[in-house]
């Protein structure tokens, strides 16, 4: 009994059994799985496919809306944003858990996946233009005209996205591995990226930060392509402060390339992860790095399976 007692004892107290009081609790504290060394570098993966929409994006979507909803600009509200990936799906899903209403204006390069996701968690679908942009400058009309109706989430401009990373992603990287060298990380709106960076700078890690970037071609989602993307504050903020220690710009072609030996080894992620891989692998090659790194996957590959049976 004695033994059995200290058996149960160990089991909760070092986490191995976690209660949540509610689903919304299982969003961070992500894993970190060691995945194997490229010429001199430890690699290391923060799996963002563990939350539960399967994407960093419900950090971001959550610290979004519990903003909002502590300045009381949610009572009588619809949620509303331009997004035709994974924050479109995190904000659908918070919505539907706190029982608030979400429209979300989507363009014409949607995934399946992502709009069958929308459906079923009841959120409002509106088509609108070929990129983000076009839905945002739309989202931007609607709040105007119908003021009273509309929580403008805004998540390429809301400090509150950079926010969630550095109150959760960063604290959890450096309490696993306080000795990191180099964390990777998609550039999309930045937000990631900026929060990060942010608390290794502030909590005195010499961690330097490395990011994925598109090359020319098919887009990668997730992954910033100079020209037709939109410039947020929290990316003027990483180049004007010169938080970034190498762009590695990524085709698409070869993140799939990652993402399938990635698969050999069980880690089942995106485009936007085998990106990440495929950055980090560059950075080392072009800089002759070594040291430990910790790349941050932000996507699952569950959510991709149309990207990649059709590679």
């Amino acid at each position: 009994m004695l033994a059995e007692a200290i058996f149960l004892y160990i089991f909760i107290y070092t986490g191995a059994i976690m209660i949540y009081n509610n689903i919304l609790d299982r969003i961070g504290n992500t894993p970190i799985v060691q995945f194997d060394t490229y010429r001199d570098a430890e690699i290391f993966l923060k799996l963002e496919g563990f939350n539960p929409t399967g994407s960093l994006k419900d950090r971001s979507a959550l610290s979004i809306v519990r903003k909002l909803e502590s300045q009381d600009k949610l009572t009588g509200k619809t949620l509303l944003d331009a997004s035709s990936g994974s924050f479109a799906c995190a904000l659908a899903y918070i919505g539907k858990i706190m029982d608030i209403p979400v429209t979300v204006v989507v363009n014409s390069k949607i995934s399946k996946n992502n709009l069958a996701f929308l459906e079923i968690f009841g959120a409002k679908i509106i088509r609108h233009g070929d990129v983000t942009g076009d839905g945002y400058e739309y989202c931007l009309d609607l709040v105007k005209k119908h003021p009273s109706k509309y929580a403008f989430t805004d998540q390429l401009n809301n400090w509150a996205s950079p926010e969630a990373h550095y109150t959760t992603t960063g604290p959890e990287i450096l309490e696993d591995m306080l000795d990191v060298d180099f964390v990777v990380a998609s550039m999309g709106s930045g937000s990631t990226l900026n929060g990060v960076g942010r608390y290794l700078r502030d909590h005195g890690s010499n961690a330097k930060m490395i990011t994925a970037v598109a090359k020319p071609g098919k887009k990668i989602a997730g992954t910033y392509s100079k020209g037709p993307d939109y410039i947020s504050p929290f990316m003027e903020q990483l180049w004007k402060e010169n938080m970034l220690f190498y762009e590695s710009p990524v085709s698409y072609t070869e993140a799939i390339e990652r993402c399938l030996e990635l698969r050999q080894k069980g880690i089942f992620v995106g485009p936007q992860g085998g990106g990440v891989l495929q950055a980090a692998m560059v950075a080392i090659d072009e800089n002759n790095l070594n040291g430990k790194f910790v790349l941050i996957m932000g996507d699952s590959g569950f959510k991709n399976l149309d990207k990649l049976i059709a590679g």
